[in-house]
Formats: structure tokens, sequence, C-alpha cells
């Protein structure tokens, strides 16, 4: 059975968000380009969980950051991808860098992930209570070519 609970954006509610993420759940949460669908992006069972939510998908998740520092736990930054994040980040900059060993493969699968910082305040407030990342794809669903197909009739 699904439960969802709907929290104001403010810090209580972002309490609330941070310890669901902590004890493995997902959330629902506001960026600077879209509704965010996230978890814990060390947790493979939280990432299973997002996955289920979001539907079946071949493209990689992104991992929502709030600082280069935080990045740094999650991808191995060669001194470019240093500059350049300095300069453009938080910002709409999606920056796709080697993966640490600790990153599990259900999140990249190819080694690789895509680190963003976003600007947005209340994003940034909830990525300082969640130890720095979480999981940030958007939280529509994933296309299913067949639906399309049916609602095109």
């Amino acid at each position: 059975m699904l439960m969802a609970r709907v929290m104001k954006a403010d810090l209580e509610g972002l309490v609330v968000a941070a310890e669901t993420v902590a004890k493995g759940g997902i959330i629902c949460y506001p960026t600077d380009t879209v509704y965010g669908l996230g978890c814990d992006p060390f947790n493979t069972n939280a990432i299973m969980k997002t996955i289920a939510a979001k539907g079946k998908r071949e493209k990689a998740m992104p991992v929502l950051v709030r600082s280069i520092d935080d990045a740094e736990r999650l991808a191995f930054f060669s001194e470019s991808a240093r500059r350049l994040t300095r300069t453009y980040c938080p910002g709409p900059l999606t920056i796709v860098l080697p993966a640490r060993d600790d990153i599990p493969n259900v999140l990249s699968s190819n080694r690789t992930v895509g680190l963003r910082s976003p600007k947005q305040a209340v994003c940034q407030q909830l990525l300082g209570l969640c130890s720095g990342h979480l999981v940030g794809t958007s939280a529509n669903l994933t296309s299913n070519p067949q639906q399309l197909q049916r609602k095109k009739l």
C-alpha cells in the first residue's frame, strides 16, 4: 500500500522529508526546474522504490547536490570539471562524471553519475538536511510508448 503525506515546505516539513529519506523512503520536492522524486543515492532499496514509482526507465537518474564538496563524495572530478562546476553551480548545469565505487550500480550502471546543484532555496535547504545529496529525477512518470499510442487514437 502506498502512503503519501503532503507537507509544507517549511523547516518542520523539510525535517520530516529528510527523516523519510534517512529511513529509506522516497519524497517529492521542488527544484528550480521541476518537482523531483528522490531518495538517498547510496540506498539501493530506496533507488529501486524510486524507479518503481517513476516507471521503468532506460536513462540514469541524476543526483542533486548542495555543493561541490558534496558532489566530490559521489564522483571523481578533473580540474576542468571542478572549474566548470564552480563557475555554473548552483544553477542549470548537469555534469556527468566517473562515479565513485560506493555509488550503487542501479544508479550508475555505466559507472558515471550526473550531478546538478539547483539554485532553488527550499531544495538547497532540503539537500542540507539530507547529507548534501538526493536522487533528482523528475516526478513525471516515465512514458510508455504503448500508452502514448493509445492516447493518440
